[in-house]
């Protein structure tokens, strides 16, 4: 079962990771359609976002899906809902830390990665209103950060404001 967005189950990404991963086996989708604006309220756990997880998952559930992948940034803060709602013995595979490790990788092989004695300082960007998300953020992980917009010019490059 496969819990992602619109956008994401209409990317060229996601249907060449169909075509390359899924062969031979029933995939479920469900886009959980206002999921992203329920836990930007910061409504994670609230009835609406259990409505729209119950619905999503209904289908799922009922054909004995096992195994439920979070194909959104968002939804992972969703976990403990989805969890209590699928049963403790199923699969929820979040790829966010595999994310992070990804880029830990190439921030290693730039020469990048911060001192590691010394405690990190996160810095946020986005191609969203930053005042937003700096809301967002906050209200999602309980910290203020500095956020700044990034903004793709003619000729695809990017610039930091």
């Amino acid at each position: 079962g496969i819990l992602a967005t619109v956008g994401t189950f209409g990317s060229h990404r996601y249907t060449d990771l169909m075509a390359r991963y899924a062969q031979g086996v029933v995939v479920y989708e469900d886009p959980c359609t206002g999921l992203v604006a329920e836990i930007e309220a910061g409504r994670v756990d609230g009835q609406a976002s259990e409505l729209i997880l119950r619905q999503a998952l209904a289908p799922m559930l009922a054909a004995s899906v096992d195994t439920f992948v979070l194909g959104c940034t968002h939804y992972p803060f969703a976990l403990p809902l989805i969890r209590r709602l699928v049963g403790p013995e199923a699969t929820i595979i979040d790829p966010a830390p595999a994310v992070a490790r990804q880029v830990e990788r190439v921030l290693e092989q730039r020469g990048l990665i911060a001192d590691r004695t010394r405690p990190g300082k996160l810095t946020l960007f986005t191609s969203a209103d930053p005042q937003r998300f700096a809301r967002v953020s906050g209200r999602l992980m309980g910290e203020t950060f500095s956020v700044h917009a990034l903004t793709w010019q003619d000729g695809g490059r990017l610039t930091v404001t």
